[in-house]
């Protein structure tokens, strides 16, 4: 019983193992967001830079702000 029960666990594991690498396989780009990313820190992109990323597909944009915050 101790064997068939460590032999299904064993199998179970394995099974997701391989479902969660396919699905990361095919459906990775939406996962990620896309298929590439650059990034500018403490600036935009120059209108050349704008216009090489634009030629390669959609471009999704996002700005982050650095920020700290404390107790007197």
């Amino acid at each position: 019983a101790c064997i068939a029960l460590g032999v299904a666990a064993i199998g179970g594991v394995n099974s997701v193992a391989r479902a969660i690498t396919a699905g990361v396989a095919n459906e990775g780009q939406s996962l990620l967001g896309g298929d590439l990313r650059f990034e500018l820190n403490q600036r935009a992109a120059t209108q050349a830079e704008q216009v090489f990323l634009d030629g390669l597909g959609t471009v999704s944009h996002s700005a982050n702000m650095r920020s700290m915050a404390r107790l007197e």
